[in-house]
This record gives C-alpha cells, structure tokens and sequence, in this order.
C-alpha cells in the first residue's frame, strides 16, 4: 500500500478533495497499533486517540472540501447473507475494542458526517461512494488494511 504521503503529494495544486473513510477500518488499525493507552480510570482509549489523529491529521494535510465516514454494523450484511462464511475466520473483536466504538462514533458525529450502513459493510459503502465521486477526479479514498 502506498503512503499517504504520496498520495497527498499528488493532490498538490488540484481542487480540494473528498474523503471518504472506513471507519470501522480505521478504528481496527488503530486499535492494534497503538496499545495499552487508557484514562486514569483505565477505560481504553487507545483506538478513539487512534483513529482521531489519523482522521485529522489527513483533513489537515488534504483539506478536503468534504468528508464522509463510514463504520460497520453488528447485523448481519447483504455480503454476509449472500456467502455464509463471509469473515468466518475473524476471531470476534477484543472487549477493550468493542467497548471503543461508541466513543469513536459519537466523536465523528460530532466532527463530520458519519452513518452506519445496515446492510452493506463499512468497506462496501466507502467503496460504493468512491465509485459514484470517481466521476470528478478529486476524489481520494482512505482504506485501512
């Protein structure tokens, strides 16, 4: 995968973007990058700092003119439905992380516009909205993984 870096570099001198995120991605990589980090309470809050930084350090690089998250749902997808073993090696997520999501959720809301797609998977959204942007050629799409 290349860095985002380049990616950035590319955007140099062209109009301002849209981003279109992952979320749910986003908040996975974030977990298992960063470890052990909690409030003095010792809540973890590894994958909200996480994701956050991520999430803004990239706005502030690319100042896209819009930006859109999306994160999973614990239902079953249109994916999932239509192959029974659609992620059925996952090992279900940690507890620390599982306890993150709300957190990380009610932030994005807060920060830009963010949904949850209840049939389709957060990987499957952003995918289908870079599709329909790529008609203008100032789209940049964020994928974790």
């Amino acid at each position: 995968m290349a860095k985002a870096s380049n990616h950035i570099d590319a955007l140099k001198g062209k109009p301002a973007p849209v981003l279109l995120m992952d979320a749910t991605g986003l908040v996975f990589r974030a977990f298992f990058s960063i470890r052990e980090l909690t409030t003095r309470d010792g809540m973890p809050i590894n994958a909200v700092f996480g994701t956050l930084k991520m999430i803004l350090k990239v706005v502030n690089d690319v100042q896209p003119k819009g930006c859109a998250a999306f994160f999973d749902t614990a239902r079953r997808t249109f994916r999932s439905e239509q192959f029974a073993d659609y992620k059925a090696n996952r090992p279900a997520p940690p507890d620390d992380l599982i306890h993150q999501f709300p957190l990380v959720v009610e932030a994005m809301l807060a920060m830009l516009r963010s949904t949850r797609t209840p049939s389709r998977s957060s990987s499957r959204a952003t995918a289908t909205c870079c599709s329909w942007w790529m008609t203008t050629p100032t789209c940049w799409c964020s994928r974790a993984g």
